[in-house]
């Protein structure tokens, strides 16, 4: 699927252009859902088990959630560099995908 890494630069490479001017939009373009419509083409028409993937959709947007929330308040606490907060985020990503799946 070569078309959803370019249309994942051009997402990149408006991301670049338009974040010194509008932060905000920037955050809005940082989460257009190419992937996910993908995805959920791919699985639908592929015939398999639907609802375990949408299952797995929602475990990860709850995960990228937290880890938005932890990378933005260590970002707050003076001293933390982008990299710690980033790797933390990231250690909470993967927490909660695991959590989530364990949980059933």
């Amino acid at each position: 699927m070569w078309y959803s890494v370019v249309i994942g630069c051009l997402v990149l490479v408006g991301i670049g252009l338009v974040s010194s001017r509008s932060p905000y939009l920037a955050g809005v373009l940082a989460h257009i859902p190419v992937k996910t419509v993908l995805a959920i083409w791919v699985l639908y028409s592929s015939g398999g088990d639907v609802h375990e993937s949408f299952s797995g959709m929602v475990s990860g947007i709850i995960a990228t959630m937290c880890l938005v929330l932890f990378v933005f308040a260590m970002l707050r606490i003076d001293g933390v560099g982008i990299f710690p907060a980033i790797a933390g985020g990231i250690a909470v990503w993967t927490l909660v995908v695991y959590a989530n799946s364990w949980l059933g």
